[in-house]
């Protein structure tokens, strides 16, 4: 398997984290918090990278990788992943 691969392998094993039972908003908030770093409302490559590294998941994880897995969930295309982005993707890890 490649490094996107594995990338998106560190991703998911993120969202396991909340898988045993559905996320409030409440915690899905606090979530997106830890993952945007800077506050600015957004999760962009850079962010999910550094928190999965310090999380020691897909250590060394390449920015285009992180991008990837930004794009399987970027409803607008924008490039990064807003709150509702990453609510709709907790909702779906946990029902699945």
């Amino acid at each position: 398997m490649g490094t996107s691969g594995a990338a998106l392998v560190g991703f998911e094993e993120a969202a396991a984290l909340f898988e045993e039972e559905e996320a409030t908003v409440e915690e899905a908030a606090a979530a997106f918090r830890v993952f945007d770093r800077n506050g600015h409302g957004f999760i962009d490559a850079g962010e999910l990278g550094s928190v999965l590294r310090s999380l020691g998941l897909a250590a060394g994880v390449a920015a285009a990788d992180c991008q990837r897995m930004i794009n399987a969930y970027d409803g607008d295309k924008d490039g990064r992943m807003d709150f509702q982005e990453f609510f709709a993707f907790m909702e779906r890890s946990s029902s699945s």
